[in-house]
């Protein structure tokens, strides 16, 4: 019976079945698959390069200033009726030379400090995403292997619980000894084993149901880490295993 218990399904990620290669592949396939598909990574990483962008108009900002502006009005006689009787006696030309040097520059260059202070930040917290993405990954690895492990020997624990239960069983249907007095206490106890037994079969078996349903549950939460996880049109998990 027992070899008919279904298998653990398979934890694909890039071609190579995390249950059954080496450790130190496993972790390099589901950490390297976290770092590309997240989509909150991501979003940090964009964060990061505004974050330099940022620091590029600030320095801008420090340089010097040298504008040349050049007005000229021009106006017609007063109460005439001729619009177009310009004439240079009544034009103004006006040239305005305007220079601010890179010297006085104390609010810009608090600004560029800061924006310099403000990439390291968002460099560090991207560094530190980075990271916290790589412990889950591997703490899901882990979490699933072991329980991988654990479902190997509870069906192990089952077909023990069986071979118990048939053998108490086996006792308390056997037929006595010929000659040998009938004792109450004996039976009792016979009786209490199967009873045991029995207890303690449905006990694993529910174990095993158990690690199963973890087993479920840390796949899901390994995928929604690695962000392998599409939906199809009504929002259920497009599981390809």
């Amino acid at each position: 019976l027992y070899r008919t218990w279904p298998e653990l399904l398979p934890l694909p990620v890039e071609g190579l079945n995390v249950l059954q290669s080496s450790l130190d592949d496993a972790y390099t396939a589901g950490i390297q698959t976290a770092l590309i598909n997240r989509f909150d990574l991501m979003n940090a990483r964009a964060q990061v390069v505004d974050a330099w962008r940022q620091i590029a108009v600030t320095a801008n900002s420090l340089q010097g200033v040298f504008d040349v502006r050049y007005d000229l009005n021009r106006n017609t006689p007063a109460g005439g009726n001729n619009p177009f009787a310009f004439s240079g006696t009544r034009s103004n030309h006006q040239l305005t030379f305007r220079a601010e040097l890179p010297l006085v520059r104390r609010a810009e260059r608090n600004n560029y400090r800061a924006a310099l202070v403000a990439y390291q930040r968002q460099r560090r917290t991207l560094m530190a995403f980075e990271d916290n993405i790589a412990n889950d990954v591997r703490a899901d690895i882990r979490e699933i292997r072991a329980i991988a492990e654990q479902y190997r020997l509870q069906k192990r624990l089952v077909e023990l619980g069986y071979s118990q239960v048939d053998n108490a069983q086996a006792l308390l249907i056997a037929p006595p000894v010929p000659g040998a007095q009938l004792d109450p206490g004996s039976a009792a106890a016979l009786t209490n084993q199967v009873l045991q037994a029995q207890q303690n079969l449905l006990n694993a078996q529910n174990s095993l149901y158990s690690i199963w349903v973890n087993y479920l549950v840390s796949r899901m939460q390994f995928y929604l880490d690695v962000e392998q996880m599409p939906l199809d049109a009504r929002g259920i998990w497009i599981d390809d295993a």
